[in-house]
């Protein structure tokens, strides 16, 4: 199990969530957002592999603000799963690795951000693209301070 305690000075916070198997499981919420809703993710460690998933609440979130899901189901599929990242059919966003914590909830919480640079190009709902590569570059730089940034870490989704 990865020490929590260090995300708290990142504005993530942590809390461990009941589950009907009895496994665990913890919700993990961000300071990112997702087209102005707040960012939740769940993970659960087993046999030496990470689970992160969102149980559809970002798409529900983005069904809030009058997206369609049908309207960008495609482009979300095809880009999340360009990042190793699946969209299932029930809406769900997941990510299974074994890499470390870490790099792992990084890579996720990447994606999200990633989807909501695309969401704020396409709909026009505020930042530039600059400001929102620097946004993502900063989320990525929350979790691995010492590394630098590789180039497709803020690349924009392709429209297709």
């Amino acid at each position: 199990m990865p020490d929590l305690k260090d995300l708290g000075q990142f504005g993530f916070r942590v809390t461990e969530v009941p589950t009907r198997d009895g496994s665990r499981a913890y919700v993990v919420r961000s300071p990112l957002t997702i087209f102005d809703c707040p960012v939740e993710a769940f993970f659960q460690e087993a046999a030496g592999e990470f689970r992160f998933f969102d149980e559809g609440f970002n798409l529900h979130s983005l069904q809030s603000r009058g997206i369609r899901p049908d309207d960008i189901w495609e482009v979300l599929e095809s880009n999340l799963g360009r990042l190793g990242v699946t969209l299932n059919p029930d809406g769900e966003i997941s990510y299974t690795t074994k890499a470390a914590f870490e790099p792992a909830l990084a890579h996720f919480m990447l994606s999200i951000a990633m989807i909501d640079e695309w969401l704020e190009v396409r709909f026009c709902h505020g930042r530039t693209r600059e400001e929102q590569l620097a946004r993502n570059a900063a989320a990525y730089k929350v979790s691995h301070p010492r590394d630098r940034i590789p180039p497709d870490a803020v690349a924009p989704f392709a429209e297709r």
